[in-house]
Parts: C-alpha cells; sequence; structure tokens
C-alpha cells in the first residue's frame, strides 16, 4: 500500500527532513536507507538523471524498486530528464509516492543541448498545458505531482500551474551533482514563494544545518539533504539538527 503524501499546514511547526541517496553508499545501498529510514528520516529523495537536462546520469526504476523493498518511508523521485510525462508510469510502477517535474523541461526557448556541461538550464516561459497534463498524469497513476524551478528560473513561470502542485521544489544550486555550495539567493526566493502557495515548498542543494533556521524562517517545510546527512558521523543527531532541535 502506496504512503500518502500529505501538504503540511503552515500553523504545522515540524519540518520534514528527506535523506538524497546520491551521497549514500550505492555497494550497500539497502543498509544505507535502512540506517537512515531508523535514524528518523521523514522520506528519501532520489535523483533520476539523464545527461540532457542536467550534467550527469544517476539511474532509473530498478534502483528505486530496490529501494522501496528496503523501506516503507516515501519515495520522491526528482525527475532530472527530458520529456518526464514519457515515464511516468514506470516510475509509479516501481512505488515512487512523489514525483518532481523540472519546469526547465518543458521550457519553450531553444535549447543548445552542447552547454549543459557549463551552463545549467533555466527558462522564462513553459508549455503549461503540457505540464498540467504531466501533472494529472502524476495523480492518475496513484503519485503526488509537484514542480521544480532552478535557482535562476523564476517563479512566474509555475504560478499558472502552483495551485495543482502537491509541493514546490526549490534548487539551492546548479542540479546535477551532490556535494555543492548552497547559493543564499534561495532563500527570499522561498519567501516570495511562501506569499503565493499554501502547500509544500522544498529545498534542495548544499542544505546543511547553518542553512536550515534562514530556510525554515523563510518558509520552507521540507529540506532535502545529500552529503550533510550521509557524511555525519551520527545521522539520527544530523536530522535533528536540521529540524532546528538538538538530541
Amino acid at each position: 500500500m502506496k504512503t500518502e503524501v500529505k501538504k503540511p499546514k503552515n500553523s504545522e511547526k515540524k519540518v520534514s527532513i528527506s535523506a538524497s541517496i546520491l551521497s549514500g553508499d550505492f555497494l550497500a545501498m539497502g543498509a544505507a536507507v535502512q540506517g537512515m529510514d531508523a535514524a528518523g528520516v521523514d522520506s528519501f529523495h532520489l535523483d533520476v538523471m539523464d545527461g540532457h537536462l542536467v550534467p550527469n546520469i544517476s539511474f532509473g526504476p530498478v534502483l528505486i524498486q530496490a529501494i522501496r523493498r528496503a523501506t516503507e518511508r516515501p519515495l520522491m523521485v526528482h525527475l532530472m530528464i527530458e520529456n518526464p510525462g514519457l515515464y511516468l508510469a514506470d516510475y509509479a510502477a516501481v512505488g515512487s509516492d512523489l514525483v518532481y517535474l523540472h519546469a526547465e523541461a518543458y521550457q519553450q526557448e531553444p535549447v543548445d543541448v552542447t552547454t549543459i556541461r557549463d551552463q545549467a538550464r533555466y527558462t522564462t516561459v513553459i508549455d503549461t498545458d503540457q505540464m498540467q497534463a504531466d501533472l494529472r498524469r502524476a495523480r492518475d497513476l496513484g503519485m503526488g505531482a509537484a514542480v521544480v524551478l532552478n535557482i535562476h528560473t523564476p517563479l512566474a513561470v509555475i504560478e499558472p500551474v502552483v495551485s495543482a502542485c502537491d509541493a514546490v521544489l526549490l534548487m539551492a544550486v546548479d542540479p546535477g551533482f551532490s556535494n555543492q555550495a548552497f547559493m543564499p539567493a534561495v532563500v527570499p526566493k522561498v519567501s516570495a514563494l511562501r506569499a503565493i502557495y499554501d502547500g509544500v515548498i522544498s529545498v534542495d542543494g548544499g542544505v546543511n544545518a547553518t542553512h536550515a533556521p534562514d530556510l525554515i524562517a523563510a518558509g520552507a517545510s521540507d529540506l532535502i539533504s545529500a552529503s550533510y546527512l550521509f557524511g555525519s558521523a551520527n545521522w539520527g543527531a544530523a536530522i535533528q539538527a536540521l529540524r532546528g532541535n538538538s538530541v
């Protein structure tokens, strides 16, 4: 049975913490996931990359299916791929609870694919009809549906679709690799989004306990962390530190 993805109300104080497995031990991923689960993480963030939307290639449904057997926590699948709508059924079939769709995958400006390794994608105009259709399709398949914005893509791009989203994810780095430096420009972007959106606001990229208080104060309700969590000596303490607590 799939785990229900719920929207927290603004009045709820608990911040959810999602562990991005990109920094986990791929030779012992089952143990890594189970250990992070036992430490108290709320969900797992799975970065699917195709080498076209972002300059890296990661994994696909087969690994997610294996991780599904290792935990009952929600699996939040971040589709950093072109034409994500073509693959929604594949990710639903392996137990994904929510899919994040990149606004940049729907951009209507011309794309120079030769620059992907040197310049992160951003957009000012998207095909909102196609994105709306893919969000509906994800829900029809039993998953939550969310959108993602790269740090240089403006919020205005998703205003026509934001009411249809179970969550909005704001990138705090140029996507593609873990262990990047957090970009503080995401903090006012969180505040601006919170002013127009009452659902889950997630932040991904370089997030650690130093940045968490500013993000939470700005309105973030879900923090995604890779190298900070998996690189910590005490995973439970690191999770609590991101929430603003101590153990």
